[in-house]
């Protein structure tokens, strides 16, 4: 979002221009880190633990996607930069995992059927929307115009699944629970993904028809549901579903800023209509990734000094307690856990 802030916005300024690949490798750098961090929770927690939950779960899979999703941004960002070799296996690595995620869910949407439309949330559209993030990172990497199938396919899933979300979410009962009203977010994502990956595969120079447009509009129809929500999120307090509205606002700020570029620059009266909107989605995309990081980092802070104090407490306590030194550590450590968790 920041390269396309600067590239678009701000085509001749070397601050900006510097200050965009800056965030994009610090970016790069903290998914990378974010990857890591989840692959040693698989392995602590056991591979085949994790594989039995991602077979029987469709919650799993339809959150682990944006593991791979993450991977070909990062492809894309190292497609910048000019190292496509990289790019490229973690492009392949990315939408190899993908595909497999994918597959696993389309398996257990069919299993569950249309009786369990109450199970489902907005983040069972990312599995199949998410597809499309292959087409426009495979074209910046120069694999060539076959991973335009990719973006086709996300397309026609999302006819399916994103009206099926839609229904669950505003119109059939019971209501979800208040602690994931965040969640409803996430339905920004597929319109703008897709519209955003059919600008990058070049969909805009096709005049058959102005796709550009029903799919830049049906965003803004997204956004007035998703609006509807705003009252409910504004009096939450931080839980772990607040990272969920980073990613979709991003998506629809990109959209809106390659939109108002694209179609709207140009003109005289409607340019600032657009321009406007797209900024400040920029920045409240911005405040809230950084609003997020922040209370990650302090809630990891915290639970470890509170359980490193509470083992020497415990540890201390051994000669005239009744608990022994490894149960006060299990206790400790559950009591952090629990705190992490709220």
């Amino acid at each position: 979002t920041w390269l396309a802030f600067s590239a678009l916005l701000f085509p001749d300024s070397t601050f900006f221009n510097v200050l965009a690949v800056f965030i994009a490798v610090i970016a790069c750098l903290l998914a990378t880190a974010l990857l890591v961090l989840y692959g040693a929770k698989i392995i602590i927690m056991g591979p085949l633990r994790f594989l039995d939950d991602l077979w029987t779960n469709p919650n799993v899979s339809s959150r682990l996607v944006f593991f791979t999703m993450t991977l070909m941004s990062i492809a894309f960002t190292l497609a910048y930069t000019h190292l496509y070799w990289l790019a490229a296996v973690l492009w392949v690595v990315g939408v190899v995992g993908h595909v497999a995620i994918l597959c696993v869910f389309l398996t257990q949407a069919v299993r569950m059927g249309i009786d369990d439309i109450d199970d489902i949330t907005a983040a069972w559209v990312m599995p199949t929307i998410g597809l499309a993030m292959a087409s426009g990172s495979g074209i910046a990497i120069g694999f060539g115009g076959w991973v335009t199938t990719f973006f086709w396919l996300a397309l026609l899933s999302a006819l399916l699944f994103f009206p099926i979300a839609v229904y669950r979410i505003y119109v059939k009962e019971p209501a979800m629970h208040e602690g994931l009203v965040c969640t409803n977010v996430v339905l920004l994502a597929p319109p703008a993904l897709l519209f955003i990956e059919y600008l990058s595969v070049g969909g805009h120079r096709w005049q058959f028809f102005p796709f550009t447009h029903v799919l830049y509009f049906s965003i803004l129809c997204v956004a007035v549901l998703v609006a509807f929500s705003a009252p409910q999120i504004i009096r939450l307090e931080y839980n772990t579903t607040t990272a969920c509205m980073t990613f979709p606002l991003a998506f629809a700020a990109k959209a809106t800023i390659m939109f108002w570029f694209g179609y709207m620059s140009d003109d005289r009266y409607l340019s600032w209509l657009f321009l406007l909107p797209a900024v400040l989605l920029f920045l409240l995309a911005n405040a809230i990734v950084g609003y997020v990081c922040v209370r990650f980092v302090t809630a990891i802070v915290h639970w470890h000094t509170n359980r490193a104090g509470e083992d020497e407490e415990e540890g201390g306590a051994v000669p005239g307690g009744l608990e022994g030194g490894e149960g006060g550590k299990k206790r400790a450590g559950a009591q952090g856990a629990a705190r992490l968790g709220a």
